[in-house]
């Protein structure tokens, strides 16, 4: 009995190994797959799954979502803005006070050197114009760096305003729209 039940479980294990081995297109026990209907080939030669159309409501719904995240990252740009002017102000400001203490203690050691007199004028003179290069030159700073920040804010309403409109696009034609379109975390 036991080499009978040991000859049925090799046969059995050898028919299921062949069956196993064999491609499932091949096999007579599994006959090709035939497309499905919620099933459709995409640019990747594989077979995606079919999106169901959107409806009224839903395509509503991610509108209003995708808006609001626009909305949330335009927030979260003009804030990381913000903060870079601060910033640029914050460094202006700790670079203004050493300009302002090196400048005192040289006026200090040239009125020691010359009590009086016209030199001591022409010397406030120079130093209140180079005060002034020294003022307006940070100010240059901070206007350039709000024109690079518009050009910035700019770019990304721009991007912003392109991806609305495939968003819609896809939501016109009934489908979801792709994740590429959703604004980064982070960014």
């Amino acid at each position: 009995m036991k080499s009978v039940s040991g000859i049925l479980g090799v046969l059995l294990c050898s028919s299921f190994l062949h069956a196993a081995a064999d491609p499932p297109h091949q096999s007579p026990v599994r006959p090709s797959p035939s497309p499905s209907p919620l099933v459709t080939s995409c640019d990747c030669s594989a077979q995606c799954p079919k999106e169901p159309k959107l409806n009224y409501k839903e395509k509503k719904q991610l509108l209003k979502q995708f808006s609001a995240a626009l909305k949330l990252e335009r927030k979260a740009f003009d804030h990381r803005l913000r903060l870079e002017i601060r910033d640029l102000k914050t460094a202006q400001k700790a670079k203004r006070r050493e300009w302002d203490a090196r400048e005192k203690e040289a006026r200090h050691r040239f009125f020691k050197e010359y009590p009086k007199g016209e030199d001591r004028r022409m010397y406030i003179q120079q130093f209140m114009a180079r005060r002034q290069s020294f003022l307006s030159g940070q100010t240059a700073e901070v206007g350039q760096r709000k024109a690079e920040q518009d050009q910035r804010r700019n770019g990304l309403k721009a991007d912003q305003d392109k991806r609305m409109l495939q968003f819609k696009d896809s939501l016109m034609d009934d489908r979801r729209p792709p994740e590429q379109l959703w604004p980064k975390a982070g960014m």
